[in-house]
């Protein structure tokens, strides 16, 4: 009797012990696949800051197409196409951290570099000053995740005069230049995008 007692235990030990595991196992895939909003407000906040100036709708607008031209997932195309986000590759090691709660994210910065110019001699100074706490922008970062739960939903669209297959800032216009990429206006109204979003002359042939 006391065999069959010890032999009871033993499997409901390691019924516990497999529901355990399964457990842990599917909370770690829950962290290594961020939602599909998640991974757009990452990538919105990294290229375009915080304001609403219709770059996320564009941006999820490069990644719906760009992910369905390729056959894979948009988390997937995401990553292929903006993976220095996530490798830590940037200037904004933080955002990789980031998560749809938007509590403090790791590598959040204690100071950050303040540019100036000396009024006597006119060179650049460059001091060094802290930054603000994560807790004056959780507001903003948990704006930027309920409009990419928007978009990801189909309330928000882009604003895109045509489809757009790439973006990028400032530094990116020479080499847009070089491919032959097209320009395309993706504002909103009056509200100019941050970014410069393109149309892939070989995707657009014959339709513009």
């Amino acid at each position: 009797m006391e065999k069959k007692k010890l032999g009871i235990v033993w499997i409901v030990f390691g019924l516990v012990l497999v529901l355990a595991v399964a457990l842990l196992a599917r909370a770690a895939s829950s962290q290594r696949r961020p939602s599909e909003e998640l991974v757009l407000a990452q990538i919105t906040i990294h290229e375009a800051g915080w304001d609403d100036t219709g770059d996320a709708e564009g941006i999820d607008a490069v990644l719906r197409a760009g992910a369905a031209r390729e056959g894979i997932s948009y988390r997937a195309f995401a990553r292929a196409y903006s993976g220095r986000i996530w490798t830590g590759e940037t200037n904004k090691r933080w955002v990789r951290h980031l998560d749809e709660s938007c509590t403090a994210p790791e590598e959040w910065p204690a100071a950050t570099v303040r540019r100036g110019v000396d009024s006597a001699s006119g060179e650049e100074t460059y001091v060094r000053v802290p930054h603000a706490p994560w807790r004056t922008y959780r507001e903003r970062c948990l704006a930027v995740m309920e409009r990419a739960r928007e978009i990801r939903s189909g309330v928000r669209t882009h604003h895109c005069m045509s489809e757009p297959h790439d973006w990028g800032g400032a530094v990116d216009h020479e080499r847009a230049a070089r491919l032959g990429l097209i320009p395309i206006d993706c504002s909103a109204g009056d509200v100019e995008t941050r970014n410069t979003f393109y149309a892939r002359p070989s995707l657009v042939r014959g339709t513009l």
